[in-house]
């Protein structure tokens, strides 16, 4: 059997997060979840419906231009907002202003079903001047003010609701089917005879603690692990390396998916092997390898179930009195 010699020329480490904002809500409309940029949800996406704000004094005109760029500023931040008339059973914004001689402030509260009020959010103030004569650009910075403030109050909100359930992520270990490591559309030959095995332990070892548990099937399991490598050979021609000389290009990509089948994150890995004659570098490699994997794999599990998310400060009631 020969072995070989692995020398890291380059290294490439990319993260991609899926975030989530998991909360059990209903909507009006009926959006198809794949429409969005699936960044939400462990739980079920929530649907937030916008009706027109009726306690703004705006043109109709301007009420619906201030309705849609509130809602796709949400949808951005991969809230499934919705411009619909509020419902009994929905989530739903209640957008507000209070108004004195040089200035207008809004104010958006979020509204659980049968009007619970859940949290208030105070927009940044706006010249009295600028808003009499707003218009689209005016709104449009609104809209994204708006969105990164509710979001970060939706956050908080599944937080609180995870913290008060005995079974969610919060309160229990997340449980882990690792499907291991295979090689792809390979050319050449891997470093190791057995570098998957080798590799999808070195890994099991760096992830596992106390949040996580591994398990024998995809049974149940909050969260599937897969992990694909592809090796292919090239030549190399590099003012820092002989002409010629033999490089293996290895990428790895480590796949997280819900226990619903969506794609939670992807961590890719890319590395510029230089091929010797020994393998006395080769575990050194794998578990820098497996190391680095886990630490993203982790943080996809993390973000994506909302389990480190700080519930919610208590709400400031406050009361909003609309001026015109």
């Amino acid at each position: 059997m020969s072995f070989f010699k692995v020398v890291v020329i380059k290294r490439v480490f990319i993260l991609l997060f899926v975030w989530a904002i998991p909360l059990f809500l209903t909507g009006c409309v009926h959006m198809s979840h794949s429409d969005l940029s699936q960044k939400n949800s462990f739980i079920h996406p929530l649907q937030l419906d916008i009706p027109l704000p009726d306690h703004v004094v705006l043109s109709q005109t301007n009420k619906h231009l201030l309705e849609q760029d509130l809602v796709k500023a949400l949808q951005a931040q991969t809230v499934p907002a919705v411009a619909c008339p509020r419902q009994k059973d929905d989530w739903w914004l209640d957008v507000s202003i209070q108004r004195n001689n040089i200035s207008i402030t809004p104010f958006y509260r979020i509204m659980a079903p049968h009007n619970k009020l859940r949290a208030v959010e105070e927009g940044a103030s706006i010249p009295l001047a600028r808003w009499l004569s707003a218009d689209a650009v005016l709104f449009n910075k609104m809209a994204d003010d708006a969105a990164a403030k509710i979001t970060t109050a939706l956050i908080g909100i599944q937080a609180e609701n995870m913290q008060k359930d005995p079974t969610s992520l919060k309160n229990r270990p997340a449980r882990i089917y690792f499907t291991g490591v295979s090689f792809e559309k390979t050319q050449g030959r891997i470093c190791h005879d057995h570098g998957n095995k080798a590799l999808a332990q070195q890994f099991i070892l760096y992830f596992q603690d106390k949040k996580d548990i591994f398990q024998q099937s995809a049974h149940h399991a909050d969260f599937i692990i897969s992990a694909t490598a592809q090796l292919e050979k090239d030549s190399i021609v590099n003012s820092s390396h002989k002409v010629g000389q033999e490089i293996q290009s290895l990428e790895i990509i480590w796949r997280v998916k819900d226990k619903d089948g969506k794609e939670a994150g992807v961590v890719t890995q890319v590395h510029a092997l230089q091929v010797k004659s020994c393998n006395q570098q080769w575990n050194k490699f794998v578990s820098m390898t497996a190391k680095e994997a886990a630490f993203g794999v982790r943080r996809i599990i993390d973000r994506y179930s909302g389990r480190n998310n700080k519930p919610l400060v208590k709400t400031r009631l406050l009361k909003v009195h609309t001026k015109g």
